[in-house]
């Protein structure tokens, strides 16, 4: 009985520390090509705006076989 007691008010301890605690924003990385950039970057000011997290749209180029650049596009 005293041992059930001592872990609730442990578990009770634990919970109301970490509702004290703020909840940490994300930062999110959206890698698009050159024809979905400006729409991208549009919706991610209107999500930045909604949710409080940071979104980066970064238009990425990789080298590929031949030399020539190609965008890279998350999937």
């Amino acid at each position: 009985m005293k041992r059930t007691l001592a872990a609730m008010i442990a578990f009770i301890a634990v919970q109301i520390t970490w509702i004290g605690t703020p909840a940490q924003a994300a930062e999110i990385t959206i890698l698009v090509n050159q024809g979905a950039l400006s729409g991208v970057r549009d919706l991610a000011a209107g999500y930045e705006k909604a949710s409080g997290n940071k979104v980066v749209v970064d238009l990425r180029r990789r080298s590929v076989a031949g030399g020539e650049n190609q965008n890279q596009c998350a999937r």
